[in-house]
């Protein structure tokens, strides 16, 4: 999308680390300081102003929690940018694309959605696609968690009925 688009871009590729979410999500501050001490010294060294980020989480931490740790950058969704592409001409999509006319449904993930009240960005690209958006019964701010965020995927499951991805499908 990048170079169609023909924006000029870097990745960072072995000097590329964990954001340090899930370290302070599972409530290791210390860790998650070092690690964002490195990515802001290496964003940094950079000259670094713009994010795009595909994780919720990456987002969201590098956002909200970078900027008081000295990393303060202009961090976006990439359903935000994407959607500004196309609003200044510089993406266009194809009349004949795969997605059109298909029904497509959005999971809401907490860091996008409920953290940072991101809703509509993803959901006006589905509709861009000339897709039918399919709500599911729990979106928006009653979206449900994937179970997985949060340093969750860490862990055993706690005690209860059912899981959390058993209760999202049922």
């Amino acid at each position: 999308i990048l170079n169609k688009a023909k924006i000029n871009f870097g990745v960072l590729g072995i000097e590329e680390s964990s954001s340090g979410d899930a370290a302070k999500r599972a409530g290791n501050e210390f860790l998650f300081q070092m690690q964002a001490a490195q990515n802001i010294a290496v964003l940094n060294g950079y000259g670094i102003k713009r994010i795009v980020t595909g994780c919720p989480h990456c987002f969201n931490v590098m956002k909200n929690e970078y900027p008081e740790l000295g990393g303060d950058y202009n961090v976006q969704h990439h359903s935000q940018f994407i959607a500004t592409l196309i609003s200044e001409g510089k993406l266009k999509l194809k009349d004949d694309h795969p997605f059109k006319g298909r029904r497509i449904t959005f999971h809401d993930p907490c860091y996008l959605g409920r953290a940072n009240q991101i809703y509509e960005a993803p959901r006006n690209l589905i509709r861009k696609l000339k897709a039918e958006l399919i709500e599911m019964k729990s979106c928006k701010s009653k979206g449900l968690c994937c179970g997985a965020g949060g340093a969750q995927m860490f862990k055993d499951p706690e005690s209860g009925d059912k899981e959390i991805n058993i209760s999202r499908i049922c």
